[in-house]
């Protein structure tokens, strides 16, 4: 599999914004929304210092991740001569944080298979230094917990490699601000701390309505905004707005673009 086709099949397109569902008002702002949070392949390779087939190379090996998104767009060209001139073009969106990685990367002038095991295990041993002692931990990988609250080593290993997965799909570039370790270990907890507000039956409102604000406040912390067309569907949506319904709470989203969500 070449890189244009492997990258192809992680990126999440906007030309599902075509669908009927959509409005063209959400579809602008969900252009705009990427456009002025992201950047692209050309311009990540310009801040790292290295050529956009270096990075390619990165992404193909599985050392960092595929874009967060792509945006299709379909131009076509017409005249009083009855002709017709057809463009597609693609052009790919990473968040900001990649560049510090890349860079990163390029100097440690490695070969190719070093820098896939390197990456790996940081990742993995960056995972277990944040669950490690965190007070919140019993909220993270649930999954991969006993009945004492203490993690099972092989589920673990399975939940850590999930997560290595939707890293290198560039999932973490969309959901959270900096798509670090640190930040998919928060994001993890801050949703399931939202989920439990939402699922438990709290005997006294005020304790449940504290405990949002507090959930809350942690989720948009390390959490981004997702484009207006994933809002509905994505954590924010699910649990945040929901919580901020129930509770008739201010809306503390801090915006780092000009976009009106």
């Amino acid at each position: 599999m070449n890189a244009n086709s492997a990258i192809g099949t992680r990126s999440l397109k906007l030309e599902s914004l075509t669908k009927p569902n959509q409005t063209d008002h959400v579809a602008k702002q969900s252009l705009q929304y990427v456009e002025e949070n992201f950047i692209t392949l050309p311009e990540l390779a310009k801040r790292a210092g290295v050529t956009t087939d270096y990075v390619l190379t990165l992404i193909r090996n599985e050392i960092i991740p595929a874009p967060s998104y792509t945006i299709k767009k379909h131009i076509e060209i017409k005249s009083p001569l009855n002709d017709t001139a057809l463009i597609e073009e693609e052009v790919r969106y990473f968040p900001l944080s990649l560049v510090e990685k890349v860079k990163g990367l390029r100097n440690l002038e490695l070969p190719v298979d070093d820098l896939k095991r390197l990456e790996r295990e940081i990742f993995e041993v960056g995972m277990r230094d944040e669950l490690d002692g965190n007070f919140y931990k019993k909220y993270a990988y649930m999954e991969a917990q006993n009945e004492e609250g203490s993690f099972e080593e092989d589920s673990l290993d399975l939940a850590i490699a999930r997560e290595w997965r939707a890293y290198l799909d560039g999932i973490y570039g969309i959901c959270t601000k900096e798509a670090s370790v640190k930040q998919i270990v928060a994001k993890e907890i801050a949703v399931n701390r939202l989920k439990s507000v939402i699922q438990t039956e709290m005997a006294d409102r005020l304790t449940a309505r504290e405990e949002a604000l507090k959930s809350i406040e942690a989720f948009n912390q390390v959490a981004s905004e997702f484009a207006p067309y994933q809002i509905k569907n994505s954590s924010r949506g699910k649990y945040v707005n929901k919580l901020i319904e129930e509770f008739q709470l201010e809306d503390t989203t801090n915006s780092s673009s000009n976009v009106d969500l």
